[in-house]
């Protein structure tokens, strides 16, 4: 059953807790998570996405990928372009996808792993 708002809030209050909105998203979630994490119980899922960027791309993708999650194994092609295995939590998947999309103009791959 999820947790009410109001006990979040209280959570984060209790945790000393803020968002910085000047800083993304997927950079804070982790923080944010961990320290209400050790205040109320908290479960989440993780999902492991393997993802092919192509070389002209690569480059400027490889900093999202490594802001927005744990690169587990990541493999740089002859072509130039990036394989990665990376570690999300699987709320996250729809806002990586759409980073990867807008920098990759609709070219990168990505696959969720069994």
């Amino acid at each position: 059953m999820p947790h009410p708002p109001l006990r979040i809030e209280l959570a984060m209050k209790d945790g000393r807790v803020s968002i910085d909105p000047q800083k993304n998203v997927d950079v804070q979630v982790n923080d944010i998570v961990d320290k209400l994490r050790s205040i109320i119980a908290l479960k989440s899922e993780n999902l492991q996405l393997e993802i092919t960027i192509p070389a002209q791309y690569a480059s400027q993708s490889y900093s999202v990928l490594k802001s927005v999650g744990s690169l587990k194994k990541e493999e740089w092609q002859n072509n130039g372009s990036l394989k990665a295995i990376l570690e999300i939590p699987a709320a996250a998947r729809p806002n990586v996808i759409d980073r990867l999309g807008s920098i990759t103009k609709g070219s990168a791959t990505v696959e969720v792993m069994k």
